[in-house]
């Protein structure tokens, strides 16, 4: 079967055979074509890829003899038609599960959507089984290359600490501690595994080395970092301090989850107003917004989605958002929180109150909670990080205090309302409300008044809608 691979060294094989692709620029051609699959690159584009701010003058003409290399060394393993001449460039044709790197995705994604099963564990075996070396692309140090690189080296970590974890759910800590001391030793600053390996060291019944763990990782983020373990990590040497098993569990996928006292499964938190009947209009604006929140949980994503909306006062930015969030209430089923963080008032919410809003609606004890801005984040985005919920952060004053309550992940997405435009704010997609057109305001008001009234005397129902400025 014809495949490139880039997981490793950039080679492209058909059955037992590896096309000889020459030098280091046409494997840069290649790599670029098939990492933007199925995208027209342009010529300009393509000496940029290869030759990053050093193109010769000839660039141009060299990528049509790096192309055509390309070319003749896949025809001698019986394919030529793979990169395809499309005006104002090139374009690789071949179908994602012919690259490996796409294969791993894919298989990163069904794995994740298996639960904690002996399945999931499988498939993420089958993704992780891709790898061919340390790195993706190696041999290239161009830009691109180095950026695609990082993104799956980060997908791949992604990957083996759930793989760890599902080891863990399936009672296989004599198995994982191994691997585990690699993998912290190659990331010492990643605190999960960390983690992972105290628990499964805790399990096989080896306390004194699962506490040495966490103080070699207290300090080596002091030296490295300047900062104490996370609140997730220090609740695992807690727990192992004090043989909580609980909190460190035996490991068995089988094992009964305990119910509330009630008898009855805590219901996911739903603070969101209820949705305006009458909302009428704004089509492209709930459909950016919708399109938006659907990138929640996508695996080539390290952050959350983040919306902005933002326009002047009673323009209806809080109805967007309440209505979207209705809307879209399936891809949340940890809940769908709001925070009316009110910037307009003379005393507008702090970020301590409104993280201990957030933290009570997940269903943290208030005595338990801390009283620091600092330490209230730590507690909220360990909460907040292995759930899927939608946070609607309305009325927003600016930047700073919104910072603290974006969760630290891609499982989760945010949607704020405000009257600035918040163009400071990382990674935050902005939508600019406007008023609604005439057609959309009498719309409204005939939903209000009826259609029978308006249609009656359109002319006065015109001047009420003008008189109100179409809101």
């Amino acid at each position: 079967m014809f495949e490139v691979r880039l997981l490793g060294p950039v080679e492209v094989w058909e059955g037992g055979r590896r096309a000889p692709l020459g030098g280091s620029r046409p494997l840069a051609v290649l790599a670029a074509l098939v990492v933007h699959l199925g995208e027209v690159i342009s010529t300009e584009r393509l000496v940029d890829f290869v030759w990053d701010e050093e193109a010769p003058a000839t660039a141009g003409a060299l990528v049509a003899t790096h192309v055509s290399a390309v070319r003749r060394a896949l025809a001698r393993v019986g394919t030529d038609e793979v990169i395809r001449t499309r005006p104002p460039g090139y374009v690789a044709e071949l179908a994602a599960d012919r690259v490996d790197a796409r294969r791993f995705e894919e298989l990163l994604t069904a794995g994740r959507s298996l639960g904690r099963t002996e399945e999931a564990a499988d498939v993420l075996a089958e993704a992780l089984g891709l790898w061919r070396g340390r790195e993706a692309l190696e041999g290239l140090g161009q830009s691109f290359a180095r950026i695609e690189a990082a993104r799956l080296g980060e997908l791949r970590l992604v990957a083996q600490e759930e793989s760890f974890g599902l080891d863990l759910e399936l009672d296989r800590a004599d198995g994982t501690i191994a691997p585990l001391l690699a993998h912290v030793a190659a990331y010492p600053l990643r605190e999960r595994p960390r983690g992972q390996l105290m628990t499964a060291l805790f399990r096989t019944g080896r306390v004194s080395d699962a506490l040495r763990v966490y103080q070699e990782g207290r300090a080596v983020l002091r030296d490295e970092l300047g900062i104490d373990p996370g609140p997730e990590l220090r609740a695992v040497h807690q727990a192992v301090l004090t043989h909580d098993t609980g909190v460190l569990g035996t490991g068995r996928a089988t094992r009964p989850v305990p119910a509330p006292r009630s008898g009855r499964t805590r219901p996911a938190p739903s603070h969101l107003p209820p949705d305006i009947a009458d909302f009428v209009g704004r089509a492209e604006q709930v459909k950016w917004a919708t399109e938006l929140l659907r990138g929640v949980g996508d695996t080539g994503r390290t952050a959350p989605p983040i919306g902005v909306i933002s326009g002047r006062s009673g323009i209806g930015k809080t109805a967007l958002a309440v209505h979207v969030g209705h809307r879209t209430a399936d891809l949340f089923p940890d809940g769908r929180l709001f925070v009316d963080l009110r910037a307009a008032d003379t005393t507008p919410l702090e970020p301590a109150d409104a993280l201990a809003r957030l933290l009570r609606a997940m269903g943290v004890d208030p005595d338990t909670l801390p009283s620091g801005v600092e330490e209230l984040t730590g507690l909220y985005r360990t909460h907040i990080g292995h759930r899927r919920t939608l946070i609607v952060l309305d009325n927003a004053a600016g930047e700073a205090h919104l910072r603290p309550l974006l969760p630290p992940g891609p499982g989760s997405a945010v949607l704020i309302t405000s009257r600035r435009r918040l163009v400071a704010l990382e990674g935050a997609a902005h939508l600019d409300l406007a008023v609604p057109d005439e057609a959309e305001a009498l719309d409204l008001l005939r939903r209000v008044a009826g259609a029978g009234r308006t249609g009656a005397e359109p002319e006065r129902a015109a001047e009420i809608v003008a008189l109100c400025g179409r809101l």
